[in-house]
């Protein structure tokens, strides 16, 4: 069966580009052998991150990305089964604003974080649309 676990967090002050680089690679090798896919978007000190794949996986990342000093803040959007894999093709695709703007996509949408269902649908449209203007 599988699952995912969609969380938005807030990058630890003085969180650079190489830091960046260190989670995305780690993220990407923990992936491959687990068995997961998924999406960072990271955007002004705030990460945007989707996880799929088996339950048991999925669950034992989400308790290490709790206890990862590299973030705080981690606010759940949405969690639990999962019909079929979003992004069965990236172990972790990233984004950043130099590929587009979150902020600005939420804004275009006229979605606000406080109307749930919708702002998860837009989080997921734009993650889902980076994943086809980002070469694998």
């Amino acid at each position: 069966m599988l699952s995912h676990f969609l969380y938005r967090s807030t990058a630890t002050p003085g969180l650079n580009d190489s830091d960046i680089q260190q989670i995305l690679t780690e993220a990407r090798e923990r992936n491959a052998r687990l068995g997961l896919t998924g999406c960072l978007h990271v955007e002004d000190g705030i990460f945007f991150q989707w996880l799929e794949g088996s339950a048991a996986p999925v669950a034992e990342v989400v308790g290490m990305l709790r206890r990862d000093s590299r973030h705080s803040d981690i606010e759940t959007l949405s969690e639990g089964p999962l019909q079929s894999r979003l992004f069965d093709h990236w172990s972790m695709l990233m984004s950043d604003r130099n590929d587009s703007s979150i902020v600005n996509w939420l804004a275009e949408q006229a979605v606000s974080r406080w109307d749930g269902a919708r702002y998860i649908a837009a989080i997921l449209q734009f993650m889902q649309k980076m994943s086809l203007n980002i070469g694998r």
